[in-house]
């Protein structure tokens, strides 16, 4: 199943604003974790089947509750459907999957590098140095 983030939150049964403490439907890491840890660096819990079972137990027991861990209640597909599960049945959002993945390769060949220097050189360019672009290249490159 394809959704993009508020909808997929929507029909999983996950909290669906993203600037309380819970947000995201992959792990238990909280917002303002997520403002000072990368999420590659391995900090952050990702939600297991029986820990989502556990969550949703807990906010269907608890009325007062009105979420555990960001999960407000079960998902009617996971309900309905023997061979769908909330946490493995959606395909991977493109920003948040693919996209941080791909940012973060590209951020480590800027910074080894090509990069690193045509910043400099963009920056001297700025200032009212003269350059010239040189098409072609798996980046243009200031001379």
């Amino acid at each position: 199943m394809a959704a993009d983030n508020l909808g997929a939150h929507s029909i999983g049964g996950f909290v669906e604003s993203f600037s309380g403490h819970y947000v995201c439907r992959f792990c238990t890491g909280k917002h303002s974790d997520f403002q000072s840890k990368e999420v590659r660096s391995g900090s952050f819990h990702l939600r297991t089947k029986e820990e989502h079972s556990e969550h949703v137990r807990t906010v269907l027991e608890d009325e007062a509750m009105n979420n555990c861990y960001g999960v407000k209640r079960n998902c009617a597909l996971t309900e309905k459907l023997s061979h769908f599960h909330v946490l493995t049945g959606y395909l991977p959002d493109v920003l948040i999957g693919v996209c941080t993945h791909e940012q973060g390769i590209v951020w480590e060949q800027w910074e080894r590098g090509a990069g690193a220097s045509q910043h400099r050189q963009s920056k001297e360019a700025a200032s009212g140095g003269s350059f010239q672009v040189v098409s072609g290249e798996r980046w243009d490159r200031r001379i």
